[in-house]
């Protein structure tokens, strides 16, 4: 009988380490930007776009200038870019209309014909999963992005488009840059989709089912 209530202690406490393993991931960040320029990166997209609502306008401070931005996306994470440009082609747009989203936009090649423009995201924890979308300027327009090692090229107008197959994990920060589709000249692009998902260290995952195992032996002995 002794025997029998030690097994299923271990297998109760085996059961609670597997369920927290299998465990969906939540996403524990969504942030979608609108790109432009101006102070507030006016007009900022009010509406629904690709199923996502809520945009943050993000970009430089005036017309064809060139600056390094960056934005605090919550959680100690940062996204930014390096030697960007952009322009505001809106045309009195209002903020319910999607122009107010894919018109306006950052260029690369601002500080020259062929010179890419960089971004990055920083403040990451290794155990975080992290799938980063872009969305091209309305009109033809598109860029050719480099993520983590990997060519994507940006042109769906009626979509984001994911540069990071998925999703990426295991590093603290990563980086990439964008340039035109032929991967030189003027890339566009109009806004940004990030999402950091959040998964429990393996040292987090097995104190968790540690605390099964003892809550199943007190449970068996009281």
């Amino acid at each position: 009988m002794h025997q029998f209530m030690s097994s299923r202690r271990v297998t109760l406490g085996l059961l609670a380490a597997t369920t927290l393993c299998a465990a969906p991931v939540l996403a524990d960040l969504e942030v979608a930007l609108d790109f432009g320029t101006g102070g507030g990166a006016d007009p900022v997209f009010t509406g629904t776009f690709d199923g996502s609502s809520g945009f943050i306008g993000f970009g430089i401070s005036d017309n064809g200038v060139l600056e390094s931005p960056s934005i605090e996306l919550g959680g100690g994470v940062t996204f930014g870019f390096t030697n960007v440009s952009g322009w505001n082609n809106t045309d009195g747009a209002t903020g319910d209309d999607p122009n107010a989203l894919g018109k306006d936009h950052l260029f690369s090649s601002a500080l020259g014909a062929d010179d890419p423009a960089g971004f990055y995201i920083s403040g990451l924890q290794t155990t975080d999963i992290v799938k980063l979308e872009f969305l091209d300027r309305f009109g033809g327009e598109a860029a050719l992005v480099t993520f983590n090692g990997v060519q994507t090229l940006v042109d769906a107008d009626v979509a984001f488009t994911d540069v990071s197959g998925g999703g990426v994990t295991g590093m603290t920060s990563y980086s990439g840059d964008f340039t035109g589709a032929g991967g030189s000249g003027e890339g566009n692009l109009a806004g940004a989709r990030i999402t950091v998902m959040s998964i429990p260290a393996p040292g987090a995952i097995a104190l968790l089912g540690l605390g099964g195992l003892a809550a199943g032996g007190r449970r068996r002995r009281a």
